[in-house]
């Protein structure tokens, strides 16, 4: 997703996750580039999507790629982020 800083890609993604889990039940994950998970959360919060508590019952994980990448993981998470999302599948 392309856009200038401030056009809704991050409000947009995590409305997407959100919905998903509140709705339906479904397992989020969000893939953070940068962006500390706890600014993530708070800022969410202020908008009205709790992600602390999808946390707790396990339906959202934050990931931050670049921290991964800093630690040279970049491989780990491509195969741990389809582990999971097959996981995640075969429990629907």
């Amino acid at each position: 997703m392309l856009g200038r800083s401030g056009a809704g890609k991050t409000t947009f993604k995590a409305s997407f996750i959100y919905q998903g889990a509140i709705r339906y039940g479904e397992e989020g994950v969000y893939v953070g580039l940068g962006e500390p998970k706890d600014k993530f959360m708070r800022n969410m919060l202020k908008l009205g999507m709790d992600f602390y508590e999808l946390g707790r019952k396990g339906l959202f994980k934050f990931i931050n790629l670049l921290s991964l990448a800093d630690i040279g993981l970049i491989e780990f998470f491509i195969t741990y982020l389809t582990r999971y999302v097959k996981e995640m599948g075969q429990e629907g």
